[in-house]
């Protein structure tokens, strides 16, 4: 099959959708079908049997980068002339959308306080950015646009079923899937002395890594919170990996009498090195569709405490494989799930079973599915298929 894949990034070394992208492509061409990615910036060298093509933007104001990316892609796409084509974001025109970040509307509701009143709604639909995002998402999902819906989880095929009327027999549900391989309690038993000689903890340090852009949105200030709280009955370190303002977690973690636990590390390409110096991994999320840093830290066998507005909840047993705590705010929650964890026997038995989970979404399990769905869309297309089921009668608006 010659498939598209339509991204802004194209990246080896990002996490998120660009991860996800990365390995996908990798792993169809691997399986013989010729791949092209088609984005704006590509940050790595193709793979043998993937071609990248890049579209320009007007990338002078955010609202115009979205736009004309989603129209360029598009036109890309239909020069290509492919038997599938999967878009991740935004994008108009594709056989697949891959949702991914949940909808915008949803994501405004948890995480801006401004949304809790009615002019700070009505101003948000003015918004510029929030105004082209939300008429991209109604475009993406318009009947004529896609033919398949792939939610990365029940949460998100719930979102995009409220709120833009997509039929049942459209939306698939397939979980994120993680390189087992590379993210193995193998390679952190290897890696973590070093690592951890390396960033300056003792043998009794219990080290909890947080890692995700966008602090306010990952919950940082509820993991300090919670760190501070535990600290007082072990010599807690957090590790903050990631891109975010750094003075209002500082500040308030001097009011806590936690300052020097706190430790902030900014950007790496080397998340393996941060989950082999973990004991376990905490994310007391806002909202986010399904985190593949969750994933990752349990594949190297390092439980997770997060929250449960994300779609990694539904995969993990709490108090099994990880915790899963009601709310990014339920600080008292995360640091009993923490407390908890201080035990290395528990903490051991914890991370085996994060490690199980795991291993039941691995990379080849998602790839094998993913590529099942090319097949089947591919039939469609052969056999004539519309390009988009009707849509249900009276779905939500987006904007409520």
């Amino acid at each position: 099959m010659r498939i598209a894949l339509v991204t802004y990034t194209f990246s080896a070394t990002r996490g998120g959708v660009e991860r996800v992208v990365w390995n996908l492509a990798r792993g169809v061409a691997a399986r013989g079908h010729e791949v092209h990615v088609v984005c704006h910036r590509a940050e790595a060298e193709a793979e043998p049997g993937v071609t990248v093509h890049a579209v320009p933007v007007l990338a002078w104001h955010s609202a115009l980068r979205y736009a004309t990316f989603a129209s360029n892609a598009a036109a890309a796409v239909d020069a290509l002339g492919v038997d599938v084509a999967q878009g991740f974001g935004r994008t108009i025109r594709q056989d697949i959308v891959r949702v991914g970040g949940g909808s915008h509307w949803e994501y405004l509701l948890h995480t801006k306080p401004s949304m809790r009143t009615p002019l700070g709604r009505l101003l948000r639909r003015m918004n510029p950015r929030d105004a082209t995002i939300l008429a991209l998402e109604r475009r993406c999902f318009a009947p004529g646009s896609y033919r398949k819906v792939l939610c990365v989880s029940r949460r998100v095929r719930d979102e995009v079923r409220r709120y833009f009327g997509v039929p049942d027999e459209a939306l698939v549900v397939l979980h994120n899937g993680v390189d087992v391989r590379r993210f193995a309690p193998s390679v952190r038993s290897e890696r973590r002395r070093p690592e951890r000689e390396r960033l300056g903890l003792s043998d009794r340090d219990v080290a909890l890594l947080f890692a995700g852009t966008g602090f306010d949105r990952k919950g940082l200030a509820y993991a300090v919170e919670a760190a501070a709280l535990v600290a007082k009955d072990a010599p807690v370190r957090l590790l903050v990996a990631g891109r975010g303002a750094e003075g209002p977690h500082l500040r308030r973690a001097r009011s806590l009498g936690f300052a020097s636990g706190l430790r902030f590390l900014g950007e790496t390409e080397d998340i393996a090195g941060l989950y082999a110096a973990a004991d376990a991994f905490v994310l007391p999320t806002l909202y986010d569709p399904f985190p593949n840093a969750c994933l990752e830290a349990m594949a190297c066998g390092v439980p997770v405490v997060t929250t449960a507005v994300t779609g990694v909840a539904e995969i993990i047993a709490s108090g099994v494989d990880s915790y899963v705590v009601p709310s990014g705010d339920s600080v008292l929650e995360i640091a009993a799930a923490l407390r908890a964890l201080l035990d290395p026997v528990r903490r051991e038995a914890t991370g085996r079973a994060a490690r199980a989970t795991a291993e039941r979404h691995s990379l080849e399990a998602y790839l094998d599915r993913t590529v099942a769905l090319y097949t089947e869309v591919a039939e469609l297309k052969r056999a004539g298929a519309p390009a988009a089921p009707a849509l249900r009668a009276s779905p939500r608006s987006c904007c409520p």
